[in-house]
């Protein structure tokens, strides 16, 4: 990996971005994005980012990101939103 502020340069998505925009949230259709994050040397980076940039942007919510369907990731939020509130 390069550096926190090129992560992007360094993802294993970066040549297969169709597949990361499913129809649905279907197992059949996210399993090859998803296989791929699983690979990914800058994944937690991805997802961070994903996570950090969907509150507002409808673009960022698409897709698989970090290996998460939209879905997950808000699912995802919510909880870390929750936990931080506890914590506080």
């Amino acid at each position: 990996m390069t550096n926190t502020s090129n992560w992007r340069d360094d993802a294993a998505c970066l040549n297969h971005t169709r597949v990361f925009f499913p129809r649905t949230d279907n197992p059949a259709d996210t399993a090859t994005a998803k296989k791929i994050c699983g690979i990914c040397p800058v994944k937690t980076a991805c997802l961070d980012d994903a996570l950090a940039t969907e509150v507002g942007a409808e673009e960022s919510r698409a897709g698989i990101r970090g290996g998460k369907t939209p879905k997950q990731r808000a699912n995802l939020a919510r909880t870390r939103r929750r936990k931080a509130r506890a914590a506080a």
